[in-house]
């Protein structure tokens, strides 16, 4: 070690001797992990770079993004994953990657932007293995050197390069910190490169105990520029407040620029048809507006001003985009509104609020109700995401009160604006977390006055690349644990105090408020979850929007390593409707006691209301039947993006309220879609009474217990979330008190305290463990850090499929070894199509430490191959590869977000909404005719096996999803399928009209068709 610190000494003795003043106009790029990513965003490092050196006109540029090592820096829109040649050998784990599209790769953009000076920041992430994995960091790192050293980024030479350490953090991580720093110094010794030390930096560090705050950025920013830099003669005499906000304000234009949000339209797999004309433009437009700044910068550190302020007109102009959408457009007046729906006999709805009196609440996203009985409402006009040269995004979150309680909104607070595509939020005893794409933030209000006046960021690193996909539709479990649901298409990396949580293609993330902690808790093949709803015994029910499928959270989430998916779940709802959007369950005595824990699931798409399932229990899960449709509407505009209950028992719908959905259907940018509007409807039941016990927020720690006996969902939860904000050892207290004071408390009750102490108390851990309500012995099942290994043993021998589940499920996050051994008993029983997917979900991690025996049984059994379609068999009157095409038209056919989803299983489709293909002449007559639908979309009224279609949901237009072979083989199957018999459709067919209607952008209309 002496003789390390001795050449470390004379390493920088040698690397101090090159320092000198930055080039004129020299281009810094940092590229790295969160803590570079931070350090610009920030902006000190700019603004510092000025004022020192204020002739330099140098510019900094962030390539950083969380999650990012030297050589792993995954991206949707890149093919590869991999940042140089070779990178692939240091991550056996992260092999997995889906990206397409023509986002440029790293060396692309350092060499677009001219890169003279490289700034590494990365340890941190790597840290998280050890000193296990020291070497293999090591061996990535000296790769990534020697491979950034060999290029001439700027055309003139190779690039100056400097490694970063990182920080001091908190807890147990710090001592791996420590060894990765060393290996860093040591790979910088051996390559003669520059290093920059932070780590005996006592830094002010964010609650998540491993970035700085503000004040230590800046502390971040002196030591950076003194190591690769001598110090200046002269310094500018700008105000420095000046410099740091147009550094700022040029960060903020450099972030729409490398992370723009909804790039899967910019450089992803959804750029065609309209990407071409929109994006082009608008990066060029962005990319000269922060070139302003940056000449803006410099202008003040010169003093020859002391503007800020800008007139971006001087930029390029984009181009008009034409609307595709030729319906006439009407909103319904606030009267009007009324007269649009049908509601279930008994019930009745009323406008809450509109735009008319609240011009804030533009296009409604989310909405829930405090414990003060408040409603809150996310708005997001600046959907689907920011245009350069607009005003900046004014998203808002509202808190709407109805004062005079004739049960419409007459109040309204903003607590805060600013906000970009707020597309999910939810509360915390400390404030409120919202999406923040691609952060989660944290608002605080300190000062009592419902307004935001503090913002944290608690994660960063979630994927921006779809609006439609992020983080979103936060909904809370009876724990106080907030559920964050990612959809398809996204590659996030969210740096956490426990390590980077890596995914790709979707999942839901659980945020412990209590414990600061962020899980990847689902990695299922869903397209866009968005809608989670929990039972009375905290079973809860996860809506796949894109597909409209429905499927029991317990087995989606057993835990998987990174690049797999649970398989497909059964569809507890088997009457599906497409997108859906939202779910509740009915606990509520304000409606009739044969609602009361019946599913409700919206849709937002030719079907615009909300179904009412029953469920019931089906072995290890759940089924639903149709019960009613319980709302429904007639204005096109209606949108229902989410539902919540009240707590007076009332059920709250927003209405995002627009004409134009989708985001294949129309452009991004057509000027059609809606800025301005947005509803939120109360449903009330005619003759029962309103729940008109005290909101939960009035009542002292006794009487919110009471509480927790409710009948009413609202108020339990409300209960339950003001009794969390208790300190945990006065919680452990009033619990105890009750179980002594108290005898044969109902079952529902026990849970409630169960969860109030999160199984801390030997005697309800007892209790729940041995109760003969399989509820209580799933929900301690489900707990993972309640049992010992043991006892989850003995559950998974449980005589209930659900207990046995949540067992497997339990086991998957302690050990492939415990995993095995509930395996082993699991087998015993019967094993039913929900059980199936999970056990092959978490069979691969627990076969090594299966009995040959048991392997044995599984394998030979196929006990856990099973389809929830059968592969049908092709018709005689198709030659042989006509059957081999068939065969993979079903598959393409019944794809999540594909042709079932709307058309149906059994090809009727949906009444009056999606025209049938069984007997459908638009499917067995004209093959070019179909052909040209399928590649390019329809739209508008049609005419099919002799009913009116109005045609108001657009097909998709499948030529920019599938491929001219898939569309061949799925055109020939529902050609000749459900009575069907037509002649087969070829790939050299597609291809032919693919390019002959090449120039064909907008859907077509029946009419049109036909006159070809």
């Amino acid at each position: 070690m002496f003789r390390l610190l001795c050449l470390l000494a004379c390493l920088s003795t040698f690397v101090s001797a090159e320092l000198s003043a930055p080039k004129k106009n020299e281009v810094i790029c940092l590229i790295g992990n969160g803590l570079g990513e931070r350090m610009v965003h920030t902006a000190p490092l700019q603004a510092q770079l000025a004022l020192r050196f204020p002739q330099s006109d140098a510019a900094i540029y962030n390539l950083c993004k969380p999650g990012d090592t030297a050589g792993l820096r995954p991206h949707p829109s890149r093919a590869s994953q991999w940042a140089f040649p070779g990178a692939e050998t240091f991550h056996s784990a992260y092999q997995t990657h889906q990206g397409e599209g023509f986002y440029e790769t790293p060396d692309q953009w350092l060499t677009r932007l001219r890169a003279d000076t490289i700034i590494a920041f990365f340890g941190f992430n790597e840290s998280f293995a050890g000193q296990a994995g020291v070497e293999n960091y090591k061996a990535e790192l000296s790769a990534f050197v020697g491979h950034t050293l060999a290029q001439n980024y700027n055309g003139k030479s190779a690039p100056r390069l400097i490694l970063a350490g990182h920080p001091q953090t908190q807890g147990p991580s710090q001592k791996n910190i420590q060894l990765y720093n060393l290996a860093t110094q040591e790979i910088a010794l051996t390559n003669q490169l520059p290093f920059v030390d932070f780590e005996t930096l006592n830094l002010p560090l964010e609650r998540n105990g491993f970035l700085p705050t503000k004040a230590g950025y800046e502390t971040l920013a002196t030591i950076i520029l003194d190591k690769i830099y001598a110090a200046p003669e002269t310094t500018s005499a700008a105000d420095p407040a000046l410099i740091s906000a147009v550094a700022k304000d040029r960060s903020w234009l450099w972030r729409n620029d490398y992370q723009m949000l909804n790039g899967v339209h910019v450089h992803g797999h959804r750029h065609e048809p309209f990407g071409p004309v929109n994006y082009p433009p608008e990066l060029r437009k962005v990319r000269e507006m922060h070139q302003l700044r940056l000449e803006r910068i410099y202008e003040i550190a010169r003093g020859t001003t002391t503007e800020t302020t800008f007139d971006d007109s001087k930029t390029s102009t984009l181009p008009l985009v034409e609307s595709n959408y030729t319906e006439p457009i009407t909103y319904l007046d606030k009267p009007q509104t009324a007269d649009s729906f049908t509601i279930a006999e008994g019930f009745q709805i009323d406008l809450f609020a509109s735009e008319a009196d609240f011009p804030d609440l533009a296009n409604p996203m989310q909405i829930a109700f405090d414990t003060k009985g408040r409603l809150w409402v996310a708005t997001m006009p600046s959907y689907p995401h920011w245009k350069p040269g607009d005003p900046r995004p004014n998203d808002k979150l509202l808190i709407l009160e109805d004062t005079d309680g004739d049960n419409k909104a007459d109040k309204q607070t903003v607590f805060a604006d600013s906000l970009h595509l707020p597309i999910g939020f939810a509360f915390t005893s400390e404030g409120v977390v919202v999406a923040q794409q691609p952060e989660l933030i944290l608002l605080k209000d300190t000062d009592g006055d419902d307004r935001a006046d503090e913002q944290e960021v608690l994660f960063a690193g979630f994927d921006t690349h779809d609006s439609h996909h992020s983080i979103s539709a936060f909904s809370t479990d009876p724990l106080g644990r907030i559920y964050l649901m990612e959809g398809r298409f996204l590659h996030s990396q969210v740096e956490t105090q426990d390590g980077p949580v890596r995914t790709h293609d979707g999942g839901v993330y659980r945020y412990d408020p209590s414990s600061n902690e962020l899980l990847l808790v689902s990695r299922y093949d869903f397209s866009n979850p968005w809608g989670l709803a929990y039972d009375k015994w905290g079973n809860g029910i996860l809506a796949d929007a894109s597909g409209g499928r429905n499927v029991d959270f317990l087995p989606a989430t057993v835990k998987v390593p990174h690049g797999r998916e649970i398989p497909t779940l059964p569809d507890i709802t088997p009457h599906r409707v497409r997108p859906t959007s939202g779910a509740e369950i009915i606990y509520s005595s304000h409606f009739p006691d044969d609602m009361q824990g019946d599913f409700l699931i919206q849709n937002t798409i030719g079907y615009r209301g909300i179904k009412q399932h029953s469920l019931t229990s089906d072995g290890s899960s759940f089924k639903a039947k149709l019960k009613q449709d319980f709302l429904t509407s007639t204005d096109p505009n209606f949108r229902p993006a989410d539902l919540e209950f009240a707590p007076d028992g009332t059920l709250y719908i927003v209405d995002f309220q627009t004409p134009l959905v989708g985001h294949m259907q129309h452009s991004a940018r057509d000027p059609k879609r809606d800025k301005t509007h947005g509803r939120i409807f109360r449903i009330s039941h005619k003759t029962r009474p309103l729940v008109t016990e005290e909101t939960a927020y009035k009542n002292l720690p006794e009487e919110l217990l009471k509480l927790l006996n409710s009948t009413n969902v609202r108020q339990k939860r409300d209960a339950r979330a003001e009794l969390q904000k208790l300190p945990s050892d006065l919680r452990g207290k009033i619990v105890t008190r009750i179980l002594e004071e108290s005898a044969n408390l109902e079952d529902h009750i026990l849970l409630e305290l169960y969860r109030l102490v999160r199984g801390q108390n030997p005697y309800l851990l007892e209790a729940l463990f041995t109760s003969k309500n399989p509820e209580l012995r799933r929900a301690v099942a489900e707990e993972t850090n309640a049992l010992p290994d043991p006892s989850i043993a003995v559950l998974a021998g449980d005589s209930h499929p659900r207990v046995r589940l949540a067992t497997l499920q339990a086991a998957s996050w302690r050990s492939p070894e415990l995993t095995a051994e509930v395996i082993t008993e699991i087998i015993k029983h019967p094993i039913d199509l929900t059980m199936k997917p999970a056990l092959q979900a978490a069979y691969p991690e627990a076969k090594p430490y299966l009995s040959e025996e048991v392997i044995t049984q599984i394998e030979s059994e196929g006990l856990f191959n099973y389809k929830l379609t059968r592969t049908p068999k092709a018709p005689d009157s198709l030659t042989k590869p006509e059957k081999v095409s068939y065969i993979m038209g079903h598959e393409i056919y019944h794809r999540e977000a594909h042709c079932a989803t709307c058309h149906q299983s059994d090809g009727k489709g949906l009444e009056n909404i999606y025209p049938p293909l069984a007997g459908s002449e638009w499917v067995t007559e004209d093959a070019e005719r179909l052909i040209k639908l399928t590649l390019h979309g329809l739209w508008g009224p049609i005419e099919v096996a002799g009913k009116h279609y109005e045609g108001k949901v657009p097909m998709t237009q499948f030529g920019t999803v599938l491929r001219d072979d898939e569309i061949a083989h799925v055109l020939t199957f529902v050609r000749n399928t459900w009575g069907n018999e037509s002649t087969a459709i070829t790939e050299e067919m597609v291809k032919a009209i693919r390019e002959e209607t090449k120039d064909q952008k907008t859907f077509y209309t029946p009419e049109e068709l036909n006159q070809q």
